[in-house]
Order: structure tokens, then C-alpha cells, then sequence
């Protein structure tokens, strides 16, 4: 269903940079597209490869690149149930496309109580299938676009997180108006 690994990141220069510990750095709810063969250049592109490195590396997943944004979740805010999808193209045309894998990275987590993520199996009328926690330094893998999932309320404290959908190929949003920012 979903991999959930703690202390994923082991490298101390990125865990203690200055940006990386800072929730403002975080609030940025855009959608960003970068293609698997992009040389990375800001922060958070270089974070989406450190993340996915396993997966780029092992060439066993084709796939053409990586939706991402971030945002901070406080003071009782939380995500409504959805599953991830090209929101421009159903925006569009109606149709939905969604990705093949995604995850949810935990960088900043600051007394929280609630912000769990729940992922649904069996859609919303039952309980969830699993509830899984923020932790500092958390990432889980799921499949995005083919679970129902949702944040519970955060009643308090500070929950960052860095979300990362790989597709396997680009997005229709990508470029357009409302849709999918290409970042350089």
C-alpha cells in the first residue's frame, strides 16, 4: 500500500542548511514540472533527485519527470480527500490523468498534534486503510493517483511537507495557464 522510511535523508549538509530548516522556505502551494533528464538548479529541484534517487538511478521505472510543491499545514488546516491528478486537463477537457507514484516528504515538523495522513484502499465510505503520522525526516511512498487520501486537521504546531509525483509522461497541464510551472 504505502512504504513509509524515517531518517531518509542522511546527508548533514542538507538537513542543517539554512533554507531547508526554515518553514517559509516550505509555503509555496504551485505545482512545479521537471523532466527525469533536467540538470537540477534550485534547492527544491535538488531535493526532488535526493529523494527519487533510487528510482532514477535503477532504471526500472520509465518515466518522464516530476510534479512538485510544498506547503505548511497549522493552526487547524488540513487537505480535503482527493486523489492526485492533471488538474488542468480536467479542468480542460473533463478527462483525468494521474500519476504513477508519489510521495509526501516531511522536512520540517514542529510539535504537531494531527496533520496525519490518511490513505484510503476501499474509497471514503470506509475507515482508512492507514494513518500514518508526521515525522521529522519521513518520507512515504504511495500511489497518489489511485488512492483517495486526505490530511486530518493540524490542532497544532507546524507540519511542512515536500510532495513529489513522478508521471510517466508529461503532464497536459504542464506550461499552460493554471496549470503546471516549468521552473529554471
Amino acid at each position: 500500500m504505502s512504504v513509509s522510511i524515517d531518517n531518509y535523508i542522511k546527508s548533514p549538509e542538507i538537513l542543517t542548511s539554512q533554507e531547508f530548516k526554515d518553514k517559509n522556505f516550505w509555503v509555496d502551494p504551485k505545482n512545479y514540472w521537471m523532466p527525469v533528464d533536467f540538470k537540477p538548479k534550485t534547492r527544491k529541484q535538488k531535493l526532488v533527485f535526493e529523494l527519487w534517487r533510487p528510482f532514477i538511478s535503477s532504471k526500472e521505472i520509465k518515466f518522464a519527470g516530476f510534479e512538485y510543491w510544498s506547503n505548511v499545514l497549522e493552526g487547524g488546516r488540513s487537505l480535503d480527500a482527493h486523489k492526485d491528478r492533471d488538474e488542468k486537463l480536467f479542468e480542460d477537457t473533463g478527462e483525468n490523468a494521474h500519476p504513477l507514484v508519489g510521495s509526501v516528504y516531511y522536512p520540517i515538523i514542529d510539535a504537531v498534534v494531527g496533520g496525519q495522513l490518511m490513505i484510503y484502499k476501499d474509497g471514503l465510505e470506509a475507515e482508512p486503510t492507514e494513518t500514518i503520522p508526521p515525522a521529522q525526516n519521513r518520507i512515504v511512498f504511495f500511489e497518489a493517483g489511485r488512492l483517495w487520501h486526505k490530511v486530518a486537521p493540524v490542532i497544532s504546531g507546524t507540519r511542512a511537507h515536500f510532495a513529489v509525483n513522478v508521471w510517466e509522461k508529461e503532464p497536459y497541464g504542464v506550461g499552460k495557464e493554471g496549470g503546471m510551472l516549468l521552473e529554471n
